[in-house]
């Protein structure tokens, strides 16, 4: 597998003639969350991983603006 491009919350992995848009996984004391596939797009759309991650970006800052109260 090939990561494509990566955020802090999310990454773009090759899988064959697929993209996967994969929720990285954390760990917080005694909780561990593994990676989640979210979706799949085909390989041939990968011009796309631009604005799937200005989005994810957006709402990953928008996310953390209201947990502080913003």
């Amino acid at each position: 597998m090939n990561n494509l491009k990566e955020i802090t919350t999310h990454k773009a992995v090759r899988n064959g003639n697929m993209i996967d848009i994969i929720q990285k996984g954390f760990e917080i004391e005694d909780l561990k969350i593994t990676d989640e596939v979210l979706y799949s797009i085909s390989y041939e759309r990968k011009d796309d991983l631009l604005y799937i991650f200005n989005n994810l970006t957006e709402t990953n800052r928008i996310l953390l603006a209201e947990a502080n109260g913003q």
